[in-house]
């Protein structure tokens, strides 16, 4: 009976080492946590498309001086507000609040801050980020992508036949 006791003690104090350890950390991170797992950082500090960051308010006058004052909601869910700045150029805001945390581009016309843009090939990328990403497929595309473990920020390339299709970079937590 007493090792009996010990065994499911062992079994217990295993599990929950698991979860604090391991699984509430990524899950931290977000719904594509299990992509970063071996995946060392690459520091984003400072990077953006289009000279948009993450955490700029949509409501600042350069903001606006730059995109204007009305700017078009392209949908929302129940967690974030999605906006069209241009064709090919979306951002989002969580519901409520006027900081981004979302920019996708779809267009050539809006490169990251080291210069990529849609239509470079995949090597480009890694020669302008570095070879420690991770892949991962959605929606049948493919996608690699790099993750700044300190700021909890992501950015992907989404890519067909070596060619970049689009580009996301977001907060790591976003669904």
């Amino acid at each position: 009976m007493k090792k009996r006791l010990l065994l499911i003690l062992a079994l217990a104090v295993t599990v929950l080492g698991v979860y604090v350890l391991i699984y509430k950390p990524l899950k931290l991170l977000g719904p594509r946590h299990w992509s970063y797992i071996g995946t060392t950082t690459t520091a984003l500090r400072g990077e953006g498309i289009a000279g948009i960051t993450l955490g700029d308010d949509i409501k600042n006058t350069d903001f606006i001086s730059r995109f204007g004052m009305d700017i078009p909601k392209d949908h929302d869910n129940s967690l974030y507000s999605y906006y069209r700045l241009a064709d090919g150029l979306v951002i989002a805001t969580e519901v409520e609040h006027n900081r981004v945390i979302r920019v996708r581009t779809d267009s050539s016309d809006y490169p990251t801050s080291r210069n990529i843009a849609v239509g470079d090939a995949v090597e480009n990328v890694v020669e302008k980020y570095g070879a420690d990403f991770y892949r991962r497929i959605e929606q049948g595309i493919d996608i690699m992508g790099y993750i700044d473990k300190s700021d909890n920020v992501t950015i992907e390339f989404w890519y067909y036949s070596d060619s970049i299709i689009s580009i996301r970079y977001d907060v790591s937590s976003m669904e």
